[in-house]
């Protein structure tokens, strides 16, 4: 078999696409890290402050404190929950069964840039998944950050 030379621009072009789907991967669990800490500081608010609120009983600002706490924590639980149709990686044997085992003629290079499309479908499909899981995230805090007046006010009107 003739030693075949591999063109560095589609080596490139496969090398930025697994560097695109590592970054995303890393831009995931962040996301899912910083929502952890939203859910303890959740936790933490609702704790302190709508124990002290409901002392007075429920009030409209309780009610509605409620609420917010209830949107904020479901949104939170939404980037969190685990899903499994991620595509950061293709696995060994579906590149060996496609492009080893069936003695495809396909040169390295036709290799890297089928890969690099693929890799570009996954990032593109990711990309989605992530967009929705940010708006979850920003809504999350947008409704903790809602909630905490709410408590203020029940707990002010209640002792006050």
């Amino acid at each position: 078999m003739p030693q075949q030379t591999e063109d560095p621009r589609k080596r490139l072009a496969f090398d930025q696409s697994v560097r695109a789907l590592n970054l995303q991967s890393s831009v995931l669990d962040d996301l899912r890290s910083r929502t952890g800490i939203l859910l303890t500081a959740l936790s933490l608010s609702a704790t302190f402050l709508g124990s002290r609120a409901l002392d007075g009983g429920f009030s409209t600002w309780t009610r509605v404190a409620v609420g917010f706490f209830i949107a904020s924590a479901g949104y939170c639980l939404g980037v969190l929950w685990p899903r499994g149709d991620w595509g950061f990686a293709l696995n060994g044997p579906a590149i060996l069964g496609e492009y080893v085992q069936k003695q495809s003629s396909a040169g390295l290079d036709h290799m890297l840039v089928e890969i690099a499309e693929i890799n570009q479908e996954n990032w593109e499909q990711n990309a989605e998944r992530l967009r929705w899981l940010f708006w979850c995230f920003r809504l999350a805090v947008l409704a903790l950050v809602l909630q905490v007046p709410c408590w203020l006010m029940a707990i002010g009107t209640a002792h006050g």
